[in-house]
């Protein structure tokens, strides 16, 4: 035991060549017995800096966990839109200045033509769709 300890206290002062010839002269070789007091010393010492790098590391953000984009593409998939018609709401989200862009699935007024303006007059058919897929025709 002694020996063992003589030995984890030379790696912790050391110069790698001067230790491999110190224990080279002892025994003639490397034993396994001190080959694995090498690598148990190395991994300590990795598991050390592993821990240490963890703990001041800054926390990570978890990524899109309140993101309203994907709610509002998630919230397009469930109620099965085609690529135009979530574009179409896009862009309503974008005339309407919304941070969220999912409110134009829980307020059905934010699709009333007459709100958004003469720019949507065109898309007057494909707002009542929509309207009437999202809230049920009323």
């Amino acid at each position: 035991m002694h020996v063992v300890l003589t030995r984890i206290i030379l790696l912790g002062r050391w110069d790698i060549s001067e230790t491999s010839k110190k224990l080279a002269q002892q025994s003639g070789q490397f034993s396994i017995t001190d080959l694995a007091i090498v690598v148990l010393v190395f991994a300590g010492l990795a598991a050390f800096l592993f821990f240490l790098a963890k703990i001041f590391s800054p926390p990570e953000k978890p990524r899109g966990v309140n993101s309203p984009l994907r709610l509002f593409w998630a919230l397009c998939r469930a109620h099965e839109l085609k690529l135009a018609q979530c574009w179409l709401l896009w862009r309503v989200a974008r005339n309407h200045q919304l941070k969220d862009p999912a409110l134009l699935f829980v307020e059905p007024e934010l699709l009333d033509v007459d709100v958004l303006g003469p720019g949507f007059a065109s898309h007057a058919a494909a707002m009542e769709s929509l309207h009437g897929r999202l809230f049920g025709n009323q």
